[in-house]
């Protein structure tokens, strides 16, 4: 609770500084007075340096009511949530196997977030974490959309099925746009309800097996590139780019290209 009211004061204490600061200078010929540096300065230990910080990936929601960070809690970098109406901060997770890496607002309803591992020499993103979560600011209406690596592994499952997050989908506060592979091998776009958990498929027509999708502005599936094999080396893979008119068009080629290619142009 204690550093809860430290971010509560600081975040206060920085409201009031630039109220009184930046008004005060705004004549350019202004003088500001800076204070002179203490003559000694303490030597910090090494683990000031290297610690995960207290506060990190600091946004506010688009509303402007929430603030949202990544904070060490349980010993894991999990999700909170200052209500700047109320002045009440919450913790809306509180994992201890796995950090929170990285998360996302929608609207200022939702957020989602992924997992992994901060303190691993490979990486966060890389072990046994992983999965799509969403969660409301005030903690409620948690949503597992995709699950860990970890408890896919301890399910039997030989395949990683997996949605990783694009973008929020256009004129919603409470949905989203994702990639993944649920059905097959091969990448896929939906659009998920964070409310309901339901998933709609959006490239049910995938023109072949696809290494990247193009969204236009309303988030439909519009171009792709898409390769002619699965599991070759790369000189033999030979690559289109392909688009499509509308969303009811069929896909025709625009471009071509092979590794040589590629090579070449570099």
């Amino acid at each position: 609770m204690q550093k809860w009211k430290k971010w509560a004061f600081t975040l206060s204490m920085a409201g009031l500084v630039l109220g009184a600061v930046l008004p005060g200078a705004a004549a350019a010929n202004e003088e500001v007075v800076v204070a002179a540096p203490a003559a000694s300065v303490a030597h910090l230990p090494v683990m000031a340096y290297v610690k995960p910080a207290e506060f990190a990936q600091v946004t506010l929601s688009p509303d402007g009511r929430y603030l949202a960070a990544l904070s060490p809690q349980k010993g894991k970098r999990n999700l909170v949530v200052l209500d700047l109406e109320t002045k009440r901060p919450r913790a809306v997770t509180s994992f201890s196997n796995f950090d929170v890496v990285s998360y996302h607002w929608v609207g200022s309803s939702f957020l989602v977030f992924t997992l992994g591992t901060l303190d691993t020499p490979t990486g966060a993103e890389t072990g046994l974490g992983g999965g799509l979560f969403a969660v409301r600011p005030d903690g409620s209406g948690y949503r597992k959309l995709s699950p860990t690596l970890e408890e896919q592994i301890g399910s039997g499952s030989a395949v990683y099925r997996a949605l990783h997050f694009v973008r929020t989908a256009p004129g919603s506060q409470t949905e989203v746009i994702a990639e993944g592979n649920l059905r097959t091998d091969r990448s896929d776009i939906y659009r998920i309800d964070l409310v309901t958990g339901k998933q709609s498929l959006l490239t049910f027509d995938a023109p072949g097996i696809v290494d990247r999708w193009v969204l236009d502005q309303d988030a439909q599936p519009r171009a792709a590139v898409v390769r002619n094999k699965e599991d070759v080396p790369e000189e033999e893979l030979v690559r289109k780019v392909m688009l499509r008119d509308s969303l009811t068009a069929p896909w025709r080629t625009v471009a071509e290209f092979t590794h040589a290619d590629r090579a070449h142009a570099w």
